[in-house]
């Protein structure tokens, strides 16, 4: 199958983040329209016959209850209180266009929520059950300028797995500032969509989630907290030049996504427009081949690479504000290029791949300092002459080869 890259604009300048060509069931009902103004939410579910089909959400509003319609029909109406969980066990006779997909079977229920919404959540164990159960969702759409937290909203976890879910869409204007945790661990997400330009956090949102398609789906650009928000995802790359322009955290953001490969490009490099602490933020992002930077000026080095055993080129660091490199670049076997400026304190690049040619790039790109460089074990290190060594020792620098 032939590579396949999708654009993610940003809220105000767009750009591209890579994901799968995620394709809705053409089985699935399709979902009831809404504007902007509305507060509403509808949930497209699958039920079984002869199981439990539990159904739980609670939400804080802003005023007034929220009413559920679990069967969109108006034949079973609820009304909550603000914080009051509502658990429904959906009747699998009420499902409509029956599905069998390799031995799957289910019918198909859309269930209405209605209210003031501030802070919904699907992430909530149903009064029947004692430990964890499966959640029946598929996809949700909704549409809510009064709501301003989802955090957790469909985590998986040891309460209910949303591992169903595949399609979220928020329809008109979002002011929901906090997706922190959102999707984590929510496996089956296929694709986002809706404008989420006032979020702040984002911190382990799309954490072990899948390479999820975001072509429609807009960021602030200086939301800022990033940390662990694709932490031991399945994306595939970001091209997105100012996908994560402004940030002030990129702690761990991509740690162990294996699947990651491409982060910026040349012609588009990954804006940071300043200082952000970058520890362990690719560990062990073992497909990972090249990185692409530019205004990036981090505070921490220490274990940023460590562990990318395919990564060949590293450009566009300042590490003026740079005051730890520990494990930087351990077990970057596979590095030749590596393009940084203002280096001022020891590191190592021992166990890389670099020829004299590349060795040299770094010597030259070194200011004066009084610091360590360590090449052991690269390829170029016995064709290095005494004035290439010369370039780094004679701006202070100890070359321990």
């Amino acid at each position: 199958m032939s590579e396949q890259y999708i654009t993610v604009p940003a809220a105000s300048t767009g750009g591209t983040c890579t994901s799968r060509a995620w394709v809705r069931n053409p089985d699935w009902l399709a979902m009831p329209d809404l504007s902007d103004g509305d507060n509403i939410i509808y949930i497209l579910s699958a039920v079984k016959d002869g199981v439990n089909n539990f159904f739980s959400f609670t939400s804080t509003l802003t005023s007034g209850t929220y009413e559920v319609d679990l069967y969109n029909d108006g034949t079973t109406v609820t009304t909550h209180a603000s914080a009051a969980q509502a658990d429904f066990n959906l009747d699998y006779s009420k499902g409509t266009a029956e599905i069998t997909t390799d031995g799957n079977a289910y019918k198909q229920v859309i269930t209405k929520i209605t209210g003031n919404f501030l802070y919904p959540s699907f992430y909530v164990k149903h009064a029947s059950v004692s430990n964890s159960s499966l959640s029946g969702i598929l996809s949700v759409k909704m549409a809510s300028q009064t709501a301003t937290n989802m955090q957790s909203t469909f985590l998986s976890g040891t309460i209910v797995r949303h591992n169903r879910l595949e399609e979220f869409e928020y329809v008109g204007t979002c002011n929901v500032t906090n997706i922190a945790y959102l999707f984590m661990d929510s496996v089956g997400v296929g694709k986002v969509t809706g404008n989420f330009s006032a979020v702040t956090s984002l911190l382990a949102t799309f954490r072990s989630t899948s390479n999820i398609n975001f072509d429609d789906m807009q960021i602030n650009p200086s939301a800022g907290y990033y940390r662990q928000t694709f932490i031991t995802s399945a994306i595939e790359a970001i091209f997105n030049q100012d996908f994560f322009k402004g940030a002030t955290d990129f702690n761990q953001t991509f740690s162990s996504a294996k699947w990651l490969r491409y982060i910026g490009t040349p012609s588009t490099p990954l804006d940071f427009t300043g200082g952000v602490p970058m520890t362990q933020a690719f560990l062990n992002c073992t497909a990972l081949i090249h990185a692409y930077f530019q205004n990036c000026v981090p505070t921490s080095l220490s274990g940023t690479f460590q562990g990318c055993n395919s990564i060949e080129t590293i450009s566009g660091i300042d590490c003026t504000n740079l005051t730890n490199t520990t494990n930087a670049f351990l077990y970057c076997y596979s590095l030749e290029t590596l393009e940084i400026s203002n280096m001022g304190i020891s590191f190592s690049l021992e166990d890389c791949n670099f020829n004299q040619a590349g060795l040299v790039n770094v010597f030259n790109d070194l200011p004066t300092a009084t610091a360590t460089i360590t090449i052991t074990d690269n390829p170029g290190v016995g064709d290095l002459t005494a004035a290439d060594l010369a370039i780094a020792t004679d701006k202070g620098w100890t070359v321990t080869s």
